[in-house]
């Protein structure tokens, strides 16, 4: 695996799921895909109840699209920014909203293998998607992520993907669990490189398929702060790969106008 991918893999482990827990209820359970008895995520917000944050099921489609369309549509918002704007080099956030729309918040990955926390604003009542690890391979890209045909971009990706293992992630100190289940794989799409783009290809058109351990968060009920923890271990590394981010989930501002003034 060459470095850009390796490191969109361990980079990709530190934006998956935005959730937290149910606050400690006397043993009540969760619902379906949430998270309980999470650990606060600051001394700030101690004593204070979590909110509980549901997880799409893995085989449910949001927003008309399934998560496999939402991962294609990942890489092509990735893509799509030249690198002196790109989110996915930001080392601390603050560009993650550029390009998004829509009823689902792209979370950015890591092509810069940055270890240090980011901060996204994410907005009240957006769903979120994020993957705790993905490739794609494309009919631009020098081998091993090369293909001519879906069938070799399938093959290429799922490949690609295999060489990452061990994939943990824990909200405000609690594991989420087993990411098997979502684990998915694209449909062909095609994407547009710019110039000075992410991965020096030239610019212009191109086709991919894509695979990632993808989830759709749906929008959290409360805003406030949610803090992610994820390790990753891939292949040629002698240590796992620990990153953290910080999701900043805010309601939309009002701002009035001053009143006219009189003279």
């Amino acid at each position: 695996m060459t470095s850009r991918h390796a490191l969109l893999v361990a980079g990709m482990s530190i934006t998956l799921l935005a959730a937290l827990g149910a606050a400690a209820s006397g043993g009540a359970s969760a619902p379906p895909g949430s998270l309980p008895d999470a650990a606060p995520p600051s001394t700030e917000s101690q004593g204070a109840s979590l909110p509980t944050v549901e997880i799409l099921e893995p085989a449910e489609s949001y927003g008309g699209a399934t998560r496999g369309e939402w991962d294609a549509r990942w890489w092509q918002w990735a893509v799509s920014m030249p690198k002196d704007v790109n989110p996915n080099l930001d080392t601390t956030g603050e560009r993650c909203g550029y390009g998004q729309s829509g009823p689902v918040f792209l979370l950015p990955g890591s092509f810069g293998g940055q270890t240090e926390p980011i901060t996204c604003v994410v907005p009240e009542g957006t769903a979120i998607y994020a993957t705790g690890g993905g490739s794609e391979c494309s009919t631009v890209e020098p081998p091993p992520f090369f293909g001519r045909t879906e069938k070799e971009l399938r093959a290429c990706a799922n490949a690609a993907l295999d060489q990452a293992t061990d994939f943990h992630l824990t909200v405000n100190g609690q594991d989420v669990g087993d990411l098997t289940p979502y684990r998915t794989t694209s449909p062909l799409f095609t994407f547009t490189f710019p110039e000075d783009n992410i991965f020096d290809v030239p610019p212009g058109v191109a086709q991919s398929v894509s695979a990632a351990y993808g989830v759709i968060i749906l929008p959290p009920s409360t805003p406030g702060r949610y803090e992610i923890v994820g390790t990753t271990t891939y292949e040629g590394e002698p240590e796992p790969f620990t990153g953290t981010v910080i999701v900043m989930v805010t309601p939309p501002q009002v701002i009035e106008a001053p009143p006219p003034t009189t003279t």
